[in-house]
């Protein structure tokens, strides 16, 4: 989980979970912004779905992400405005999907072009935390209460909302 400014995309907090996952340390993360988490080519729907953020919580669907060592996975991506210290912020909650991706995959000889892209298409089921209420121990989040399926457009979340 992390917050993020949604003014100038900087990282505000990040928790110890997307420490591990992404291999920065917290001092890389707050000197980042969301978009340096992003394959280049991803960049501008990025900037155009943070554009459509409106207030409250949101589903912005599955998205691209790299890791430092430059790996790419696949993220399921909730989030809820905030306000953090006075800016107008976004408190995120990413679920790695890549596995549960690739296990369709390798069951589908003869996926659909999304999914051969490695994208959930809309028959495809996540549950994810709502960040409303969701419980944070360890740095393990629980879920909470169920969300929609994601069906992204050409690899790009459909709805508002950040990540």
């Amino acid at each position: 989980m992390w917050v993020y400014d949604l003014d100038t995309l900087r990282f505000l907090a990040v928790n110890n979970a997307a420490i591990a996952k992404y291999g920065y340390s917290h001092e890389e993360f707050l000197a980042m912004t969301i978009a340096d988490i992003r394959p280049d080519e991803d960049r501008p729907a990025l900037t155009a779905n943070v554009a459509a953020v409106t207030e409250g919580w949101s589903e912005a669907g599955v998205w691209r992400h790299q890791l430092k060592s430059g790996e790419i996975i696949y993220v399921d991506i909730t989030g809820h405005t905030i306000d953090h210290d006075g800016r107008r912020a976004e408190l995120i909650a990413a679920r790695d999907i890549t596995a549960v991706l690739i296990r369709r995959r390798e069951h589908d000889p003869d996926p659909p072009d999304e999914l051969a892209r490695g994208v959930a298409v809309g028959d495809l089921s996540l549950q994810l935390g709502s960040v409303v209420g969701v419980q944070i121990q360890a740095d393990v989040i629980a879920p909470h209460t169920p969300s929609k399926a994601c069906s992204p457009n050409d690899g790009n979340p459909t709805s508002g909302g950040e990540h």
